[in-house]
């Protein structure tokens, strides 16, 4: 069933999230795995415009059918983050850090999510250390 799908994939995610080292996508991972200590929660965040734009370049797409595309996939996200964790996918709260992609560039966003990691992963040994 879909609800034996949900669990299970949440089942996998909280396993590989204990596991360490790992980064996770979708799936509503950030509500899963909330309650980890070493978790990191980020968030890229971006215009319409340019994510249609971005859509539209990459899978060779009009810009209605980037702009359907792109509609579609979130509020796929809202509806999966509302209906099986009872989240708005939108809540900043739900992140540690959010990234607007249309001023930070893909070099300067990972760098940003690097370090911030890195200094979790720190902060973590010197507290079990």
């Amino acid at each position: 069933s879909e609800y034996t799908l949900v669990h299970k994939t949440s089942e996998t995610i909280l396993h590989l999230a204990e596991m360490g080292s790992v980064v996770i996508i979708g799936r509503g991972a950030n509500a899963i795995t909330r309650h980890l200590p070493y978790g990191f929660h980020v968030r890229l965040v971006g215009s319409l415009e340019r994510r249609v734009k971005y859509t539209q370049e990459h899978y060779q797409l009009t810009r209605e059918q980037a702009l359907q595309q792109v509609q579609k996939e979130d509020q796929g996200r809202r509806d999966y983050m509302k209906r099986y964790f009872s989240k708005n996918v939108e809540d900043p709260l739900l992140y540690d850090l959010i990234v607007n992609t249309d001023s930070v560039s893909l070099a300067e966003a990972t760098r940003t999510i690097g370090e911030a990691v890195l200094r979790i992963r720190d902060k973590i040994r010197v507290a079990e250390g």
